[in-house]
């Protein structure tokens, strides 16, 4: 019987923290004898582990084509997160991986011209591919990339994206920011509305990562434009909990995203996962401010619930949990309870369900 090596973590020794935002932080790891930890193709993911405290799968930031390093972007969002923000160079952390399949760079998507999407810290699985094409220039067509954020100080890596990505040959970057801002003279507006106004030919291979909602409406602005589902992939890594197909909690369909991606097109499921379902009973338009809608319908569930919920030591993002209508915005849960570190939640969850 052949033994899984992936199962086995390696000690990392983190070598530099980069801060990319208020509440994102990239950490730079190697083995114990500073060399690169294990090899992996982009879009692959890691088991990133912290004794005590907890672990949860992370995207691979850093292209394979760096040889002496591995760099994952992560997001300050529950317990462990927390923590790992925490860490200074010199500290260690155990890493198991790669998992996952990741995006067919050289195949399907060799020789194509590319379009990457990406909102927040979904910029993260999608920069390992990005450099992995500019490492690799000669087998590929023109890029086109659209990233948004809530922010200008929230865009991730912006400095390198500015100072390189943007010098590139055949490179085309489009910025946008949610909400109008003092020193900001770019694109304002949302990620799904400005792929609309770009109007990109659909001879392009697409790329999308970001909040589910966004996913939801990017495909949706492509199919308007005439793309096929074929032409666009995603990663759900997001839904990747174990990783080697035994939770059974990352299903879509028939399919499970440890297993056979997390990197998909579109055609090749059978299903959305819920949190990417339409929102019930609401009909979004493109023109139609998608963050004032989700922010509304928390703050409306926040007063119903509110003087029904027990005094619970929950924090913020339990609490979000709670707020949240589980039609259609059902993702932040998901997204949220995998890194929670409260056991009451699931309890405070019922008991909110409950009384609905």
């Amino acid at each position: 019987m052949e033994f899984d090596k992936t199962l086995v973590p390696h000690v990392g020794v983190v070598t530099d923290v980069r801060k990319d935002t208020p509440d994102v932080k990239t950490f730079r790891v190697v083995s114990t004898d500073g060399k690169k930890l294990f090899e992996h193709i982009p879009g692959q993911c890691a088991m990133l582990s912290v004794p005590g405290v907890g672990e949860a799968m992370f995207s691979i930031t850093s292209s394979p084509t760096n040889k002496e390093f591995m760099e994952f972007s992560i997001k300050k969002c529950g317990c462990l997160t927390e923590w790992l923000h925490q860490m200074e160079v010199g500290q260690q952390v155990t890493v198991r991986g790669p998992y996952g399949n990741g995006f067919p760079v050289e195949t399907t998507l060799k020789g194509k011209d590319l379009l990457f999407i990406a909102g927040g810290i979904g910029l993260a699985p999608l920069r390992s591919v990005i450099d992995y094409v500019r490492a690799n220039r000669e087998n590929y067509g023109h890029v086109d990339i659209v990233y948004g954020s809530r922010s200008m100080d929230d865009l991730v890596d912006i400095d390198e994206i500015k100072n390189e990505w943007m010098k590139e040959k055949d490179f085309d970057v489009y910025l946008t920011i949610d909400r109008p801002q003092e020193g900001w003279d770019g694109h304002v507006g949302f990620v799904p509305n400005y792929v609309r106004e770009l109007e990109f030919d659909t001879n392009k291979t697409a790329l999308l990562c970001g909040p589910p909602i966004m996913i939801k409406f990017v495909l949706q602005a492509l199919m308007d434009l005439g793309f096929e589902k074929k032409q666009v992939y995603t990663t759900f890594e997001l839904k990747m909990k174990c990783g080697v197909g035994k939770c059974g909690r990352c299903n879509i369909g028939s399919k499970y995203v440890c297993k056979d991606g997390p990197v998909f097109s579109f055609d090749q499921v059978d299903e959305l996962p819920a949190e990417y379902a339409q929102v019930s009973g609401l009909r979004i338009s493109a023109d139609l401010d998608i963050q004032i809608l989700c922010k509304n319908a928390l703050f409306l569930q926040f007063q119903k619930r509110q003087s029904l919920l027990p005094d619970l030591p929950l924090c913020s993002l339990c609490r979000i949990c709670l707020y949240t209508p589980l039609s259609g915005f059902s993702f932040l849960v998901d997204c949220l309870v995998a890194e929670c570190c409260h056991f009451l939640l699931p309890l405070a969850l019922l008991f909110a369900v409950h009384h609905l």
